[in-house]
């Protein structure tokens, strides 16, 4: 991404030639793997109790063509896409994944193929 060739895509966004650089600079050779790492965490209190909540996620690929990256987003996606024709998310709409009629069962598929979140709560002294 540091050299002086020219890009010559026409008129085109700043995100357009980030997607063009990644994918012709930094595409996966076939025995490359990807790594998805997510870490979440949380703090909150319930009463005086200060509490916090860290949730993380590691899924590994198998090869440049069965990549984490795919099993963690594209994986929910068709999974849900599938509920919705078996009529088992009936809400009808545009809908963010915050309820749990949408995300329970996807979470449940995913956790059946090895995909899950690990969450470890613990007390936050007091000051």
């Amino acid at each position: 991404m540091n050299d002086d060739q020219p890009i010559n895509r026409g008129i085109c966004s700043a995100a357009d030639v980030l997607q063009y650089l990644l994918e012709t600079r930094l595409a996966l050779q076939p025995s490359d793997r990807d790594l998805v790492v997510m870490l979440h965490e949380f703090e909150y209190s319930i009463g005086n109790n200060r509490k916090r909540l860290r949730s993380t996620l590691v899924a590994e690929g198998y090869d440049s063509l069965h990549t984490a990256m795919a099993k963690t987003v594209g994986l929910p996606l068709g999974i849900a896409a599938r509920l919705i024709l078996e009529e088992k998310i009936v809400e009808k709409g545009l809908h963010i994944p915050v309820a749990e009629s949408i995300y329970e069962p996807i979470l449940a598929e995913l956790e059946n193929r090895g995909i899950r979140f690990m969450e470890e709560e613990q007390d936050i002294p007091s000051r």
